[in-house]
């Protein structure tokens, strides 16, 4: 599972009789065109505004898939998974009652897994989850039926570590065409902020072919961070740093050139993930509590908002996906 610079640096000092190379990563635990810059569009963009920001680029090129244009309201829904290996389904619109706005739809037993835990989740416009493992594989698991499939996709490739951040981003906003995105976790071992940046996935590969892009800039170099993607073609990043950082991600280069601190969102330690729904970010992350706090941040709001929609839930979040069907907008009730 995914946890926090604090947490792994203390499990590194527990295992360091038995080995000192470091403590796995694990997560919460993603063409042509410009990215675009955070806020750089959007009302409010000089106190952090991410809202509007930039046209988000199309991926161009080889590496995207086609789904059907219709989505179902399943698809619509955010995912999640826990460090028992529990996927839920959580209905943002249905808050504060966190009984309705959270489902357990069951355990994810994927023998392709080989007994290794949830690293990082993503989600296409099927409704299908992509799970990479802290073994590094990615298997698909049918949210309905929970049926698992093994990729085939060879972990390492060009250098990028085993556990990767993943999320789907639309090829053109509003378009059935999506990409699958990921972002290196190299640092999450020596918490050395040497990662590779961003990469795309060829799914229509076989076995599924990563391609570098590019890595990350300005205060959030080197970093890693979680993955969500949008139906409007964008691509964000939720950077574990001191402070935490948003950031918009060009996804033709990998640049993030304005990157907004998160002061109050602390992914230091515990498990965290990260996801966009319905205008807003969604974090997801257990740091000052034991079990995960789920943090919305609103940049609708003049100025931008941060809130804690939930203070404690009853279990810690690794992973989050969210598909391309996902509304962009917060629906009205």
């Amino acid at each position: 599972m995914k946890f926090g610079e604090g947490a792994r640096f203390l499990l590194a000092l527990l295992l360091c009789s038995w080995s000192c190379a470091g403590v796995s990563s694990g997560g919460p635990s993603g063409g042509s065109g410009t990215g675009g810059a955070v806020g750089a569009t959007g009302s409010g963009g000089n106190t952090g505004n991410p809202g509007t920001a930039g046209s988000g680029g199309s991926t161009g090129g080889g590496g995207s898939q086609v789904l059907p244009g219709n989505c179902s309201d399943a698809a619509k829904l955010v995912y999640v998974v826990s460090d028992q290996n529990h996927l839920y389904s959580f209905a943002p619109n249905k808050l504060p009652d966190v009984n309705a706005a959270f489902t357990d739809l069951g355990l994810i037993n994927c023998a392709a897994a080989e007994g290794a835990t949830v690293n990082s989740m993503a989600v296409d416009r099927a409704g299908t989850a992509y799970v990479n493992y802290t073994s590094g594989k990615i298997v698909t698991v049918n949210t309905t039926t929970l049926a698992c499939a093994d990729t085939g996709f060879v972990p390492g490739q060009s250098g990028f570590s085993p556990n990767l951040s993943m999320g789907f981003s639309s090829d053109a906003s509003g378009s059935s065409q999506e990409t699958l995105y990921v972002s290196d976790n190299t640092g999450d071992d020596s918490g050395l902020p040497n990662g590779k940046g961003l990469a795309r996935v060829d799914l229509g590969q076989s076995p599924p072919t990563l391609i570098p892009i590019g890595a990350y800039t300005g205060d959030v170099m080197g970093g890693r961070c979680e993955l969500t993607g949008t139906g409007d073609a964008k691509l964000f990043g939720f950077f574990t740093t001191q402070p935490a950082y948003l950031a918009q991600i060009d996804k033709t280069t990998g640049a993030t050139p304005q990157a907004i601190p998160l002061p109050t969102i602390n992914a230091s330690t515990g498990g965290y993930a990260f996801s966009f729904w319905g205008g807003s970010y969604w974090f997801y992350t257990a740091s000052d509590t034991d079990n995960t706090k789920v943090t919305r941040y609103d940049p609708t709001m003049t100025p931008p908002t941060t809130t804690v929609a939930v203070p404690e839930l009853t279990f810690t979040i690794v992973g989050a996906g969210v598909s391309t069907c996902a509304p962009v907008t917060f629906p009205i009730p």
